[in-house]
């Protein structure tokens, strides 16, 4: 791995700031066409509490501080994998050759007497780094001296060239190995943070304090390597990442003619009862079965986190 990184910034009268960011990383897991790529980034803000209309507000202790930012950036990942450390797909953009096996020679299975090599693996020298593309934009805030401060801030995170392993990939059994692994995937997630801190001291040194954040973020899977010929929503793309599926009610079974015009099961059919769920048979086949599970609910990530902290200091205790 090799990374070259670069940073500048510029301050005009502690009221407008700009950074610029540049990263240059070179990894060994792609092939030379693709091993370096260039990465960069950049932020701007204003502080406006220190502009001339706001004197007013700081002399009477009103405003402490107020800034609005915003910044975008690229980052860049070699990982092709959860587990870092495998060295299985360290070189996925190279054909692999194992040495060891036997030819079957007729019909009785005689192996042949020779030893053969044969291709374990096919590579993909087009395999290259996941990129995420970040856009922040927020405002940090102090008032009445710093009784109450804190942030809000919206972020939008694109991830694309996501990398798929080839036992992953939907391809038929008759390709007759493991296809070559891919970069073939884009999420997008979104969301907004709130962040308020309250501090208070009072005459006998008591301070009572509290910080209180929440975060909303949700995602979506814009590209995913899905089975073309798979409905809709049996795919991945266009729903959030690990997304719930169910069978769908429509309520209760309410009476015998609507128990005998209810879609057949493919399983124990013949034990519905009336006040049984009325299941959807959501692709209209007329069976209802696996196929009629249908996105619902929510995903094993909680689209909203909270958190809150309170306490005290007085005379060393606290």
């Amino acid at each position: 791995r090799e990374d070259w990184a670069f940073r500048t910034t510029y301050n005009y009268a502690d009221r407008y700031f700009i950074e610029y960011n540049g990263a240059y990383n070179g990894s060994e897991k792609f092939s030379p066409e693709n091993r370096f790529a260039f990465f960069n980034s950049g932020a701007i803000g204003w502080m406006v509490s220190e502009e001339p209309f706001m004197k007013f507000f700081r002399e009477k202790k009103i405003v402490d501080m107020l800034k609005v930012r915003a910044s975008y950036g690229e980052i860049g990942s070699d990982q092709l994998g959860p587990d870092p450390f495998d060295s299985s797909r360290r070189w996925l953009y190279m054909n692999q050759w194992a040495y060891g096996g036997h030819t079957v020679m007729d019909l009785n299975h005689t192996e042949s007497i020779y030893t053969w090599y044969r291709e374990s693996a096919i590579g993909n020298k087009d395999i290259q780094w996941e990129v995420v593309k970040k856009l922040n934009i927020g405002i940090d805030y102090s008032f009445l001296e710093g009784l109450f401060a804190g942030s809000v801030e919206f972020f939008r995170d694109v991830r694309s060239n996501i990398f798929v392993y080839g036992g992953d990939r939907s391809i038929p059994s008759y390709f007759g190995g493991t296809p070559p692994s891919v970069n073939k995937g884009k999420i997008r997630t979104s969301g907004y943070e709130l962040e308020l801190r309250i501090n208070k001291t009072f005459a006998n040194d008591l301070r009572l304090w509290g910080n209180f954040s929440m975060t909303h973020a949700r995602n979506k899977v814009l590209v995913k390597d899905d089975q073309a010929l798979r409905p809709a929503y049996q795919k991945s793309a266009g729903h959030s990442v690990n997304q719930y599926t169910s069978y769908i009610d429509a309520g209760f079974i309410q009476s015998y003619d609507q128990l005998f015009g209810a879609p057949a099961h493919d399983a124990n059919d013949s034990q519905k009862l009336v006040g049984d769920y009325y299941i959807v048979d959501f692709n209209g086949d007329g069976v209802v079965d696996n196929k009629d599970q249908a996105p619902y609910g929510y995903t094993n990530s909680p689209e909203n986190t909270f958190n809150a902290t309170v306490g005290f200091e007085w005379k060393g205790f606290s």
